[in-house]
């Protein structure tokens, strides 16, 4: 992200660190499942990081970011928007990677070997 964005590094581990720590505040608060779950999540992880990023940027650059109120609320939309189709894209891609009678064949195969 650092070199497409010339954020400095300070900014985004700052603004991960908030963000991550209040979505999983947030995760562990609403008892949601599936596409819905991860659209409200992408939306407050949007508004979260915009959000964040502008307050640390005040706080630690000599220059801080302008508002772009428009552009912050694009990036927000944009992310929401696309959110609904990618979560069918990372459930798919979940179903192909993780298949759970595979996992439970093989742990049942390495806890045998440990016995032996």
């Amino acid at each position: 992200m650092l070199s497409f964005s010339e954020i400095p590094l300070k900014m985004i581990w700052t603004t991960l660190l908030i963000m991550f720590s209040l979505l999983l505040f947030i995760k562990n608060r609403i008892q949601l499942t599936g596409a819905v779950s991860f659209i409200v999540l992408v939306l407050f992880g949007s508004f979260i990081f915009e959000v964040s990023y502008y307050y640390f940027s005040t706080l630690f650059e000599a220059i801080p970011t302008s508002i772009l109120f428009t552009d912050r609320l694009l990036q927000i939309l944009i992310n929401f928007i696309f959110s609904f189709p990618l979560y069918f894209i990372f459930d798919k891609f979940d179903t192909l990677i993780f298949d759970e009678n595979e996992w439970a064949r093989s742990t049942k195969h390495l806890n045998e070997a440990q016995y032996e």
